[in-house]
């Protein structure tokens, strides 16, 4: 039989489990709207306000869909980590995607930022601070992504550790 304490647990991890859910759900909507409505726009601005760099509107603004389509990835891989019991072999893929997803759009943003910043010499000082940001980020990822790796084989642990986890939950003072 489980503990209630047990009981307690899991609807607390339930519960962070859905305000992650819903937090990436917001985050892919914001990403989408970013996506269609503001890159467009924005270049398109900039483009006729700015005609001497005109040129780089298609460019760039590809690039930069590109990034928020490999963010959006990064962030549907997280729902699908977040989705994950631990029972089976997938998690460790999911994250994978994710971490691969991640990368895909860092390497991206540093693409832009190098070619704007040292090649059209356009953006200034921004260009530096996006290549260090993107480069900051890469690093974080790469030492989280062990912990992710280690809380989801601590899950797979802890899911299997009871021998009768269907029974209905009893208080302690029962």
């Amino acid at each position: 039989m489980r503990n209630y304490s047990d009981e307690v647990s899991t609807k607390v991890n339930r519960n962070e489990v859905f305000a992650g859910r819903i937090f990436i759900g917001l985050l892919l909507a914001l990403a989408l709207v970013i996506q269609f409505v503001v890159i467009p726009g924005m270049a398109s601005s900039y483009a006729h306000r700015y005609p001497e760099v005109a040129h780089l509107e298609v460019p760039y603004s590809t690039a930069s869909i590109a990034a928020i389509v490999a963010f959006e990835l990064a962030l549907l891989s997280a729902w699908m980590v977040a989705s994950t019991t631990g029972h089976d072999a997938s998690d460790r893929r999911w994250v994978n995607a994710a971490t691969a997803a991640w990368f895909s759009m860092l390497l991206i943003v540093a693409g832009i930022c190098v070619h704007a910043g040292a090649i059209a010499n356009v953006g200034g000082p921004a260009m530096l601070f996006g290549l260090v940001l993107s480069c900051g980020l890469g690093i974080a990822a790469l030492v989280l992504r062990p912990q992710v790796l280690q809380m989801l084989h601590d899950r797979r642990g802890s899911s299997t550790g009871g021998s009768d986890e269907s029974s209905t939950p009893v208080r302690s003072g029962d």
